[in-house]
């Protein structure tokens, strides 16, 4: 499995650096015509070929763009003996990109056999070829090898966002060389100016304030916002909220993981919020038998409830000893063994409004007690909110009319089987992949078992869920639901 680690990127505020060259815009490299590939771009692109690739790049390279190159290199007093020029050294999702390379040396051939720096290499794999701009948020690459005290022009085929190129940058400067200039091969004309305008600027900070946002990258990328590109800078500035922001990219996170990508830093933050669970209290023991008679009382109750809703004290009882089961759970609690009979308790209840309530209070507890990154709240806070949603589904799944609507509303990619899948069922299914994270840190063998346990918890929740739902929109009930007593 690829590790991708967010360790801090090293970045510089933008300054004066100037515009980037491009051959064409964004499309003419690969497409000699509208649906046709040119026959060289797989496999300079994604086989590693690099004849492949220097042949494109020699039959799609303008000589005015050469001549641009050389124009800009004089303005900029650049003694080409002192000048290197760097390709993007990446390794794609899809295989080897020797188009960079290509470039370079087509490039270095124009200029008269300028060198080539074959030792900067990136060190991580991101996959970014194709991916929207939170997937290249949540992943930046990062460059390992040895600069020389030159001048250096990075190469590269494409330009859209412009993170690798200033996580190359950044590289480079930081280690004694100096950038002077970018060349690709496309792009749109917006993305020629790597650094924001100060339109941009004011937008990002009247809307979300400076420090904060400046908090926020740091926490996120490891540098502040003036050394944000144009297009990260304006995604940020155009989300409704910097919590929203980081909730994009966490999600980003996620799903690159469950592609094949493990975020080193999650995986330890993860580890660090299992082990923290030790910290318990003995008064558990208690509680527990509290618990127990609460839900005795609450069987008893839903024995008389009628079938098209609750009484008032129904509710109210069942309401009582969900909040009891949250109290337990919110509290320090020593003793895992006993931890895992209150929670198979909860699942005895086999009461969706009690175990909804007392998951919310675990991931409270772990907000208010174990949450010790910028990332890990936003996960936390993303699973509170979608447990609310679950508890609203809760309350109009016992409403068959007001149910059919929702149905009536919702999707055909949203219905399976004829069951919606709303807001509750959404929910189980994140929250047992969050659950199955932590299974795979290192954590001891008791606390696997509360996390098989509450993992159980949500399937029960799930199947229970499911049969209000066939009930509610007059379908048949199945009468053997794996892991649902009746």
């Amino acid at each position: 499995m690829q590790q991708y680690s967010p360790e801090p990127h090293y970045r510089e505020s933008w300054g004066n650096f100037p515009p980037a060259i491009a051959n064409d815009v964004m499309g003419t490299l690969r497409f000699d015509a509208k649906d046709v590939e040119a026959p060289e771009y797989n496999g300079g692109k994604r086989a590693g070929n690099m004849e492949d690739a220097v042949a494109l790049i020699q039959r799609k390279l303008f000589k005015n763009t050469i001549k641009k190159l050389k124009q800009f290199l004089q303005r900029e007093n650049i003694d080409l003996d002192s000048l290197v020029i760097v390709p993007v050294d990446a390794v794609e999702g899809a295989g080897k990109n020797k188009i960079p390379l290509a470039i370079a040396k087509v490039i270095s051939e124009e200029l008269g056999g300028v060198v080539i720096d074959n030792e900067i290499k990136q060190s991580n794999k991101v996959s970014r070829t194709g991916q929207g701009i939170n997937h290249r948020l949540a992943f930046m690459p990062t460059f390992q090898g040895g600069v020389a005290p030159k001048k250096y022009l990075i190469v590269d085929d494409t330009l859209r966002v412009g993170g690798t190129i200033a996580n190359l940058r950044g590289h480079i400067n930081k280690h004694g060389g100096k950038t002077i200039g970018v060349f690709v091969m496309q792009s749109d004309e917006q993305s020629l100016t790597l650094q924001p305008s100060q339109k941009t600027y004011n937008k990002l900070y009247n809307k979300h304030q400076k420090e904060k946002v400046d908090e926020f990258c740091i926490k996120e990328f490891g540098f502040d916002s003036t050394c944000l590109t144009r297009g990260e800078a304006g995604n940020i500035a155009a989300s409704t909220s910097l919590d929203e922001m980081g909730r994009r990219i966490s999600d980003a996170r996620e799903h690159g993981r469950r592609n094949g990508f493990e975020i080193t830093r999650t995986r330890e933050e993860a580890g660090q919020y299992s082990t923290k669970i030790e910290r318990r209290t003995t008064e558990i023991e208690r509680r527990a038998t509290e618990i127990e008679r609460s839900s005795t009382e609450i069987e008893r109750i839903r024995e008389k409830r009628s079938k098209t809703a609750h009484s008032k004290r129904d509710r109210g009882v069942e309401r009582r000893g969900a909040n009891l089961l949250a109290t337990v759970i919110d509290s320090d609690k020593k003793n895992l063994e006993s931890e895992l009979e209150v929670l198979k308790k909860i699942k005895e209840t086999k009461n969706i409004g009690i175990i909804l309530s007392a998951e919310k209070a675990n991931l409270k507890n772990d907000l208010k007690h174990y949450a010790n990154s910028f990332e890990m709240v936003n996960n936390i806070k993303a699973g509170i909110d979608a447990i609310n949603i679950a508890q609203q589904d809760f309350q109009t799944v016992q409403n068959p009319e007001a149910y059919r609507v929702v149905k009536s509303t919702m999707s055909c990619k949203d219905i399976l089987g004829g069951l919606p899948l709303d807001g509750f069922r959404k929910f189980i299914t994140g929250h047992q992949t969050r659950l199955s994270n932590l299974l795979k840190t290192h954590i001891s063998v008791k606390e696997k078992a509360i996390i098989r346990q509450r993992k159980e918890n949500m399937k029960i929740a799930k199947n229970i869920y499911m049969d209000l739902q066939r009930k509610a929109l007059g379908l048949p009930l199945k009468k053997e639901e794996k892991g649902l007593e009746r």
